[in-house]
């Protein structure tokens, strides 16, 4: 393919498509590692909520984030991509949580 924007050409390695990652096996895993750390960022304030004198469930809040937010990451790419691909990712995942 010829030169395009910040594309140099040649040979492209993948490309994105709905979110899922298609291309060689070796980016498509980088790109999804990169993607899960990227949606794991906010975790540290989530597991720094604490309780205040009136309110007194930011435990319980942290549970509902991580469950509904940060454990969900993972089960699109679960369904779009081969294990070749995602094992990495969830194993990064795993490790994060």
């Amino acid at each position: 393919a010829p030169p395009h924007g910040s594309y140099e050409g040649g040979v492209l390695p993948g490309i994105r498509v709905l979110g899922a990652f298609l291309g060689g096996v070796v980016w498509c895993r980088d790109k999804l590692v990169k993607r899960v750390r990227k949606a794991l960022e906010p975790l540290p304030g989530i597991l720094a909520l604490r309780d205040s004198k009136k309110v007194r469930t930011a435990q319980q809040l942290s549970q509902v984030l991580i469950r509904f937010c940060m454990n969900t990451t993972l089960t699109f790419f679960l369904r779009t991509m081969p294990p070749s691909v995602y094992l990495a990712a969830a194993k990064e995942h795993d490790r994060l949580i």
